[in-house]
Order: structure tokens, then C-alpha cells, then sequence
């Protein structure tokens, strides 16, 4: 299995390594415009010139943090109010028609409206992050507490448990994986939507960097903040496969 995995990820990066070789000749030889797509090479010596100037962390930092603090929200809200709708059939009645109302609407498509109500600085673009990443660890989370073993609930009764002893000691454990991969599956969602507010109404982070070099006719260094931030994105998801490993061991996700 371990050898299978091995020799699925070697030829991952190989594809990757041609497809950078074959952009490379294109852009060298001229069959696609080096003004509009630079040799991987020059994009490469761009991303690391940014890097060791201080521009491209500088801006990983603004946009990390917004998008850290909304994911936070994101978290805090959903997983708690999911368990809660799981665990009390009324609750769920009453909060699924809104949610099921407003959660098929783009999220982008809503940037005008929170702008309205909430500016162009931080709090919109952190509020933005929150709301886009809320609604799927709302719905695994409603979804784990659901498909709980009724044993364990009986098991809980017979020892004379209360509901808040339930919910700590028996749903939440029970319902832990599932609000694992929603909030994996939130992670990236976060990042997209820190970056997009950037570029709507952003004055620093990324995805205003990336805009700027845009908007000036810096082919290299746009090129290069998207490469960074498609490695951070990278980054983001190994740590975090890393993490539920370290804080759910005893659970295999391939099951």
C-alpha cells in the first residue's frame, strides 16, 4: 500500500516537472508570448528575489491573518452550532430552512452587500472568510452528530448522563472526524475568499500584490505570488493532514 502511495506521488511530481519543462520551451522558443507568460525559470528567480526582499512574506502575513481569524469564526460557529442542531431535533427544524435559503448563494457574489454594511478594511474581509467557510463544517459536523451509534446515546442514558455530559463525553468525540474534514474541506474555501476580497477592495496581502503586478505589466512577479500562494495552499493542507493525524489517531479517514 505504503509502495503504491510512494509511486502515485513520484509520478504527480513528474507530471508536474514536464509540465513546467514544456511551459519553459514554449515561453523560450516563442510559441506563447514571454510578455503574457514568462519562462518558469525567470518566474522562479522572481519568487525567490520577492521572497528574500520581504514583499511576498509581508503580504502572506496580511492575508494569513485575515483569513486565520475569519477560519476561527468559522469553526467556533459552525462546529457548535452544528452539534447542537444534531443533537436537538427542534434546533435543526428551525435553523434549516435560512441556512438551506442563503447557503447555495456565491459567497463573491455577496462582496457588494457586505461592503455596504461593513466597509472596505479588515472586518468585511474577515467576515467574508467566516461566512464561506462556516457552511461546510456546519454540515459535516450536523452531519457526524447525527450518524452517532445509538448505543452510545442509550449507553449515556444508563449511566444517568445529562445532556451536557452527553454532548461532551459522546457526541462531540463521536462526531470529531466528521468535523475534521469540514473543516478541511473549509480551509482552502478560506484561503480563496481572503484572496478574493484582496482583490476587490484590498489595500495590502496577496491577492493585492498579485492584482498590482497585474495591473503594471509585472508578468514575472504575478506569476510569481500565484506559485507562492498555490505552495502555501500546499503548505496549509499537508499541516493540516498532519494535525488530524496527531489529534485523531485512532481514526483513518480512507475507511
Amino acid at each position: 500500500m505504503r509502495d503504491a502511495m510512494m509511486a502515485s506521488k513520484i509520478w504527480g511530481l513528474a507530471l508536474i516537472i514536464v509540465l513546467l519543462v514544456i511551459c519553459e520551451a514554449a515561453s523560450r522558443c516563442g510559441i506563447i508570448a514571454p510578455n503574457y507568460v514568462p519562462p518558469v525559470s525567470i518566474v522562479i528567480q522572481h519568487a525567490i528575489a520577492l521572497c528574500l526582499s520581504g514583499v511576498l512574506p509581508v503580504a502572506f502575513a496580511h492575508t494569513l491573518l485575515r483569513v486565520l481569524q475569519g477560519y476561527g469564526y468559522a469553526v467556533i460557529f459552525g462546529a457548535g452550532l452544528g452539534i447542537m442542531m444534531g443533537y436537538f431535533p427542534l434546533l435543526s427544524r428551525a435553523f434549516t430552512p435560512p441556512i438551506e435559503l442563503v447557503r447555495p448563494l456565491p459567497t463573491a457574489a455577496l462582496i457588494p452587500i457586505f461592503m455596504l454594511f461593513l466597509g472596505l478594511g479588515d472586518r468585511m474581509k474577515i467576515f467574508i472568510v467566516a461566512w464561506g467557510a462556516f457552511f461546510p463544517i456546519l454540515l459535516n459536523t450536523v452531519y457526524g452528530a447525527r450518524s452517532i451509534d445509538p448505543i452510545l446515546i442509550e449507553t449515556a442514558k444508563t449511566f444517568r448522563f445529562g445532556r451536557r455530559q452527553t454532548l461532551v463525553k459522546f457526541i462531540l468525540p463521536a462526531a470529531s472526524p466528521q468535523i475534521i474534514i469540514g473543516m478541511r474541506l473549509s480551509m482552502p474555501i478560506a484561503l480563496i475568499l481572503g484572496v478574493t476580497t484582496e482583490l476587490i477592495a484590498g489595500e495590502n496581502g496577496i491577492g493585492f500584490f498579485i492584482l498590482g503586478a497585474e495591473r503594471t505589466f509585472h508578468a514575472s512577479d504575478m506569476y510569481a505570488g500565484i506559485a507562492v500562494l498555490g505552495l502555501v495552499g500546499y503548505a496549509l493542507n499537508w499541516a493540516f493532514r498532519r494535525l488530524e493525524r496527531l489529534v485523531l489517531p485512532w481514526h483513518n479517514p480512507q475507511r
